[in-house]
């Protein structure tokens, strides 16, 4: 298998706002979320009420887990250039 087939196209991010919506609209609580991820809960809730920018450690895993950061681990295909010439 190819690299290029073993990628898997993007899937839209998240907003804060759209994840507290989601977990909301399914019944999980931050903490329920925060316990079935392993992840702390502050860590959580910093990143729900958008006090964090996630851009590493604890705050970085919550944010990949609530769809908000893409998963450096996947690859994904980038959106074709609309650049000519």
């Amino acid at each position: 298998m190819s690299d290029r087939k073993a990628r898997r196209k993007a899937s839209p991010l998240r907003t804060a706002e759209q994840a507290r919506a989601w977990l909301r609209d399914n019944g999980i609580s931050a903490a329920q979320f925060a316990r079935d991820h392993n992840l702390s809960l502050d860590a959580v809730k910093e990143v729900l009420l958008g006090r964090s920018k996630a851009n590493y450690g604890k705050a970085h895993l919550a944010a990949v887990a609530l769809g908000i950061k893409r998963n450096p681990q996947i690859p994904t295909l980038s959106p074709k250039s609309t650049r000519t010439g």
